[in-house]
């Protein structure tokens, strides 16, 4: 049977795939899927290998301090967790290299998707995760770096940008019909935030997220706090040296 003889071989010489680095935007726990066995009607779905993934060298992980949504739970990376180069050789892991950063900023404040002139607060995380791939070998171009990042002017291109600030625009993406799922029942277990309860269900009501352990606050989050802009977020200590 050739067919089933190619198949044995594509299994058998499969490599094992090392991912050098990854780097992600705010990941959160599930996503919405339209369901052809349910009449398409939406449900929730969880991705593998979005917490842990033994094949990743270098992770980077940009968070959203401010994300507050019920769909929008933020699913942290653990922490430590080993790098294995080969599946075969178990015992030859290492420590995976893992940073998590939280940034002032709802989901898409950090991953974007905000029209331009509303994006200067998203370029504060790519900056951040241009930076630390280009530390891990990526080449990029200084000029556009310059030109799409900081919004400086380049010969021949009529486009504008808008430059970092961490007293830029931030959005309220808890708006709207998304504050009716926050007062549907939600099982006590997956509480966040410190409230009341009932017969081991909750309502979460826009409940802060809760920052990972491990994860490192950026310092301009420290600026927008110091820029007199009523910037105090519940899930961060009170500011210090600010």
């Amino acid at each position: 049977d050739l067919p089933l003889a190619w198949h044995f071989s594509r299994v058998i010489g499969a490599r094992a795939v090392q991912v050098h680095f990854m780097g992600c935007w705010d990941t959160v726990a599930s996503m919405i899927v339209p369901r052809p066995d349910r009449f398409y009607l939406p449900s929730l779905e969880t991705l593998p290998y979005t917490r842990k993934n033994p094949s990743v060298a270098c992770f980077r992980h940009a968070i959203a301090i401010d994300e507050r949504r019920r769909m929008f739970r933020l699913a942290d990376w653990e922490q430590p967790q080993p790098f294995v180069p080969n599946p075969y050789q178990p015992d030859k892991a290492t420590e995976q290299d893992c940073v998590q950063m939280a940034f002032a900023g709802v989901h898409s404040d950090i991953g974007g998707g905000y029209p331009e002139t509303e994006s200067a607060l998203s370029k504060i995380p790519l900056v951040w995760m241009i930076e630390q791939a280009q530390a891990q070998g990526l080449l990029t171009s200084k000029a556009m770096f310059n030109h799409l990042i900081h919004g400086k002017a380049r010969k021949g291109s009529s486009h504008q940008y808008v430059a970092p600030d961490p007293a830029g625009p931030m959005h309220q993406s808890l708006s709207g019909a998304w504050w009716a799922l926050e007062y549907l029942p939600k099982r006590a277990k997956y509480r966040e935030w410190p409230g009341e309860q009932l017969a081991g269900w909750y309502l979460p009501a826009g409940e802060p997220r809760k920052l990972p352990p491990a994860a490192q606050i950026h310092p301009s989050v420290a600026l927008r706090r110091a820029a007199g802009i009523g910037y105090d977020p519940i899930n961060l200590s009170p500011p210090t040296g600010v």
